[in-house]
């Protein structure tokens, strides 16, 4: 049953209620309570009837309620116990009385509505939406907490089956069949559908115009992402059909049969790397590889191919990166396990350069045989050459690798790790997979395909997190700008719908600004691509805001980014690197902004040398310059120096996980940084992403920092703190901090937050209760989103919201920023105006119920007002030319930080 535990049940003698901060949500179908940390648990109608008859405000006994409802639903009393311990154990259940009492507005779940026809009529409810848990009773409340509708244990049920839109009478078949043998009448279902309907909790199909569906990454998603499998897999496996048959004429022409080199790769984007090796392979010394070997280009693992390319012994390809590392080592030990003669070489980002990682890595993954580390084409290639002498041998002897630098081997019991191979000079040398036909498999799937390209290749600075490619503190090489011409012009033309360079500093060249331009003029040529997604130059922006500007201007979703990751002199002394000077980069957010052009600044958490006054440091200064920030955790790449043993020991660096193939190790321990502080900061980090990146706090937090002096950084880290240490004083505040994160939508309604809310700035912050902070709740409320509001809206505020908070960027872009709370007038000393909120596109409503780790790559809760920050609208429509300041986002590629390596041979 859903919502129980495992193991021996625990009695529930002693007397319990339900706590005010449990909410029942209801999202993909299924219910579910939301844990603060960790997977939601899933609930059926016996678990919600414990929760009905316990919900009154005096704690009851719990043996007769389980007893109760073991006999009615023919679940085990123990499983019921266990569920009632778990929520015990999570603090959802109290044995004290209730401290609050309930608010009682006009209840719509009674009010008269004619109760539509079962037959004909279809009705869908919202989701995500959430019951709050009241007086044994489930409440639905609107957005401003005006009116609610009270639902019992079944009928919320019965809403699962009215999540997709259905004939009622389908929705009610498919209700019985959830309930459990105890489902609604017809009737009765009719008469829920009526009241939900009269509460604006569901909608009957003629009003339902756009009901949320896919979040796409300009507003228009092509296909989905299995679609986008289905079609890939069946274009390789035609052309692999056919390279079958072509293999077969010439092994019959020539009576020899060759050994296939087989490259794996699992993702939806053309692998570059392994691309760059095999189009290598493929001419080198006048093709005298592609004469011996098979060179196959199935670039995505085609499972039902394993049989046939295991019939005889071959070579296999594996760039491992931190997300497909684990798979490569699934089909690597299938590989050796049905065919131990074949030859499997892993390399990429995630594949161990240092000593002992490799020499653990060898005894931890018998089937790996030969390792790669740094620049993949040249090694690769020399290992196919030499490898030519014992292809077929089982064991095949690898001692003939013994002469190709940059590598490491198995040789019997031993691992033979050979010197350093220097770094490819003539870039060009390596040909282009898409120009010489590698790629042409991804045309076949127009309107939904990333591409990673170069246009250089190396890095300058020595960042100790980075691993770009095993590239840094290397002088950049660049390809020619023809080919670089060539490359976009191909994927315009093939529809690929996101281009991302995996240089590490675009726009450090004069060039930089060419290539975009270039890419701007094919989008206006062809539609594509849509997205632009790169890492810009660490230490200069002298082209950022042209390179933004020229994408902006041809509605290409991206963002500027300033790979900052701290402001801390000290922890940029121990990770190794520089950033501008603070002049240019005050000066760079002021034009941004100005232009209306998106900027973020990445800062990463648990940097070494950081401490939780930097952390927070580093997040207030950004409020103050007003920019926008994503908060990677900082990831121990393997091959990055800060993995280097020594600084590892030197910083006292701690993980949350050993190497392992795919698992993040996320820093959680330093010199400076305890795992207490650090799990305090991770809390902090979703607070920031929820109240300021997704605006949820952000206009009530720059009031408060002028009416009391409290920071922002302050005030969030304190709401969430005072709320979890009281939480039946301030539950709807509890519930945004520890529940809201999880299900990214209303924890029953915003109403009940910012009524709630009001309070807690009075009584606890100090904040003056009169008109001033009415209008600020008023705003705040406004711009929360929400399911069934009717938009545009116009306010009609007492003082000019728009204008004080336009005087207060004014200022914050003027050397007084750190002052402006002095500089700016009071909120109260503005005229009345109207403030008007709206939502053209239907992005944000889409965005509700998204993932909060997705604010770095377009969504977001920002309506069209007179405030609106200039961001990047993964939910715009898509719009050639679109005008500057509403510049779409980047909604493809990971930061520098969490990336940390570009898709680059290795």
């Amino acid at each position: 049953m859903p919502g129980t535990d495992r193991g021996a049940p625990v009695a529930s003698p002693s007397p319990a209620r339900v706590a005010a901060t449990l909410i029942v949500t209801l999202k993909d179908g299924e219910l579910s309570i939301p844990v603060p940390t960790g997977y939601p648990i899933v609930v059926g109608l016996p678990q919600l009837l414990v929760i009905e008859a316990l919900a009154a405000a005096a704690p009851l006994a719990v043996e007769p309620v389980v007893r109760e409802v073991a006999r009615h639903t023919a679940v085990a009393e123990d499983e019921l116990h266990a569920f009632v311990q778990r929520l015990r154990g999570l603090g959802y259940l109290l044995s004290t009385p209730a401290r609050r009492a309930p608010r009682r507005p006009r209840d719509v779940g009674t009010a008269a509505a004619p109760a539509p026809r079962l037959e004909g009529e279809t009705a869908v409810v919202p989701t995500p939406c959430s019951a709050l848990v009241v007086d044994g009773a489930f409440e639905l409340w609107d957005h401003e907490a005006q009116h609610c509708c009270r639902l019992s244990a079944i009928e919320v049920v019965a809403l699962r089956a009215l999540t997709q839109p259905a004939p009622l009478a389908e929705a009610h078949a498919a209700h019985r069949e959830l309930a459990e043998g105890l489902a609604l009448s017809a009737a009765a279902f009719a008469a829920l559908v009526a009241r939900l309907c009269a509460g604006g909790f569901a909608v009957l199909a003629d009003d339902r115009a756009a009901t949320p569906q896919i979040f796409g990454n300009d507003g228009s998603l092509a296909t989905t992402l299995s679609e986008q499998s289905r079609r890939l897999q069946a274009a390789f496996a035609r052309r692999a059909a056919a390279r079958d048959a072509e293999e077969a004429a010439r092994t019959a022409r020539t009576g020899r049969v060759r050994p296939r080199v087989v490259p794996v790769a699992f993702d939806a984007c053309p692998p570059l790397a392994l691309g760059l090796i095999l189009a290598y392979a493929r001419v080198v010394e006048d093709g005298r590889l592609d004469e011996f070997y098979d060179l196959r280009s199935e670039f995505v693992w085609l499972e039902e191919r394993l049989a046939s390319n295991t019939a005889r012994p071959g070579v296999y390809l594996f760039s491992n990166y931190l997300w497909s590392h684990a798979q490569c080592m699934q089909v690597s030990e299938q590989v050796k396990r049905l065919s131990p003669g074949s030859i499997t070489v892993h390399g990429g980002p995630d594949t161990p350069k240092y000593p002992g990682d490799v020499e653990a890595y060898f005894r931890a993954h018998p089937s790996v045989d030969v390792t790669v580390r740094g620049e993949g084409e040249a090694t690769a290639v020399a290992v196919l050459d030499a490898l030519r002498a014992v292809i077929g041998e089982t064991p095949p002897d690898l001692s003939v690798l013994a002469g190709v630098p940059g590598l490491a081997y198995r040789d019997g019991a031993r691992v033979v790790r050979t010197p350093d191979r220097e770094r490819i000079a003539d870039l060009d040398a390596i040909p282009s997979p898409f120009l010489t036909g590698l790629f042409d498999a991804y045309a076949e799937v127009p309107g939904s395909i990333s591409v990673v390209t170069e246009t250089n290749r190396g890095c300058p600075y020595g960042c100790t997190f980075c691993d770009w490619g095993s590239a840094t503190l290397s002088r950049i090489r660049s390809y020619a700008i023809e080919r670089v011409y060539a490359e976009i012009e191909w994927c315009a033309r093939n529809g690929m719908f996101c281009i991302g360079p995996a240089d590490s500093n675009f726009g450090i060249f004069p060039r930089d600004v060419e290539i975009a331009e270039k890419i701007a003029a094919e989008r206006r040529r062809h539609g594509y691509p849509k997205v632009f997604g790169v890492s810009y130059a660490k230490n200069s922006v002298k082209h950022l805001q042209h390179i933004i500007e020229t994408m902006a201007r041809a509605g290409i979703v991206t963002q500027g980014i300033m790979s900052l990751q701290t402001m801390d002199p000290e922890t940029l002394a121990v990770v190794r690197r520089s950033n501008i000077k603070t002049e240019k980069y005050d000066q760079l957010a002021a034009e941004f902004r100005r232009a209306g052009l998106p900027l973020f600044v990445d800062l990463m958490l648990a940097l070494p040398g950081s401490t939780t006054d930097s952390f927070r440091a580093d997040l207030q200064q950004c409020v103050n310059r007003e920019v926008q920030v994503r908060i990677p955790h900082t990831t121990l790449l393997t091959n990055s120096p800060m993995n280097d043993p020594a600084y590892r020991a030197e910083h006292q660096i701690e993980t949350n996980e050993p190497f392992s193939p795919g698992v993040p190790r996320l820093v959680v321990s330093t010199r400076t940084l305890t795992r207490a502080q650090h799990d305090e900061l991770v809390r902090l980090r979703l607070m920031f992403l929820l109240f300021e990146n997704f605006g949820v706090l952000r206009q009530v937090s720059r009031f408060v920092h002028q009416e009391c002096g409290v920071g922002e950084v302050a005030l969030y880290e304190r709401i969430r703190v005072d709320s979890e240490c009281d939480p039946e004083r301030w539950p709807m505040l509890r519930l945004l901090a520890a529940a809201v994160p999880a299900i990214m939508s209303a924890p029953g309604s915003w109403g009940l937050v910012i009524d709630e809310l009001r309070e807690y700035l009075i009584e606890v912050i100090g904040v003056t209760a009169d008109d001033a902070l009415e209008t600020v709740l008023t705003v705040q409320l406004a711009l929360l989103p929400a399911q069934g509001r009717s938009l545009p809206e116009t306010l009609h505020l007492r003082y000019d919201y728009a204008a004080w908070y336009a005087a207060m960027i004014e200022v914050k872009e003027s050397p007084a920023r750190d002052d402006w709370t002095r500089v700016v007038p009071r909120l109260r000393e503005f005229a009345p105006a109207a403030f008007t909120i709206a939502d053209p596109h239907d992005g944000v409503r889409r965005s509700i119920g998204g993932s909060i780790e997705l604010h770095g790559f377009g969504l977001n809760w920002e309506f069209a007002s007179p405030i609106r920050r200039a961001f990047t609208a993964a939910t715009e429509s898509d719009n050639v030319e679109r005008p500057i300041g509403v510049a779409p986002h980047d909604a493809s590629l990971p930061s520098e930080a969490s990336r940390g390596a570009s898709d680059r041979p290795g």
